[in-house]
This record gives C-alpha cells, structure tokens and sequence, in this order.
C-alpha cells in the first residue's frame, strides 16, 4: 500500500505536530505542509479532518502550486466543473488564503450535499453551487467569468489503482472510450 498523505490546513501545523507526536505515530514531512504516514493509520481518531489536515494525494496537493507565486491578483475567481468531495476546491481556499470567489459544481446532488458538510467542516462559507451535466448542453451556465477553472474530469481511476488493485480486476478496456468521449464533451 502506498502511504496515506495529508495535507496541513493553514494555522495548524502546530496542533498537527503535537497531535502526531502524543499519539506517538511516525510521519515523513515531504515538505512543508504535506505529511506522510502508514496508510493503515486511523487518522481521523487523532485529527480534525477537513479542520486541521486534508486527505490528498501528494500529486493532487501540488496542482495548484502556481497559485502561490508573487502577483496573482485577488480575489481569485474560481469554477470547480467537476467538484466531487471538494478537495481541490479546499486547495484552493488554502492556498489563496480565503481570497477566492467560489463556484463548485457537479452532476450529483447527493455529491454537493456531501461537499456542502465538508465545506462546513473546513469553514468554507461565501461560495455558490449548483448542478450541472457539463456533458450536455446545459442552460444553467455559470454567468460570471472565471479567472480559474478547476475541471478533475471523471475517469477511470486507474491512478488509484496502487491503492485499490482489486479494481483492476474489474476494469473493462471499454471503460476507457466511456471516459474520453465524456471528457471530450466536458
């Protein structure tokens, strides 16, 4: 199994670190706010999720990365198309300190409401939502512009196959013309 990487919210490390260390788990920093430990770690009976850390893969924390450089001018306009459980979006508000004009969408409601409560939990308040299938034509378009969009695509998954091999067994080649057919209309 692949370690189990966690994200460090902003203004946490300090609680983190003492967290980690009265539970005496050992930890690698990879740098500085992404943790990694045992994937077998139940790390939501010692942190705060969405409060304190974030559960991200070490490559999804990094997407972003460009955010951080000098002169970004904000707020940030930003459009999360495909939001699913909102981490890239949390990313975002992390990144640009809470100076982000937020819009999240995704084609399950059940998935916003989810969002919605993770929001909560990680104090994301001034954001707007709504449903959308951006594989359609879709008369419920976002009015403003964007000076970012954020589209994780749905997939394969197949790069989390280190972590779910059984899924492997699973998997149908055809699968693959499902996703780039409905990549390409998103």
């Amino acid at each position: 199994q692949p370690d189990l990487f966690l994200r460090i919210r902003p203004g946490k490390k300090d609680i983190v670190f003492k967290k980690l260390q009265d539970a005496g788990l050992k930890f690698d920093m990879l740098y500085d706010d992404c943790i990694a430990l045992s994937n077998a770690t139940k790390v939501d009976t010692i942190l705060a999720i969405d409060k304190e850390v974030v559960i991200q893969d070490y490559n999804s924390q990094k997407v972003l990365n460009f955010l951080k450089e000098p002169g970004i001018q904000r707020p940030v306009s930003v459009w999360d198309c495909c939001a699913a459980s909102g981490g890239k979006s949390i990313l975002a508000y992390d990144i640009l300190n809470g100076e982000i004009e937020l819009t999240v969408s995704d084609i399950r409601e059940s998935i916003l409401s989810n969002l919605k409560k993770r929001f909560e939990t990680a104090g994301i308040k001034n954001y707007t939502s709504f449903i959308a299938d951006l594989s359609k034509a879709n008369k419920q378009q976002l009015t403003n512009k964007c000076q970012l969009i954020i589209c994780d695509a749905p997939c394969t998954g197949s790069g989390t196959w280190s972590r779910t091999p059984e899924q492997l067994f699973f998997f149908r080649k055809t699968t693959i013309e499902i996703y780039v057919d409905m990549q390409q209309k998103i």
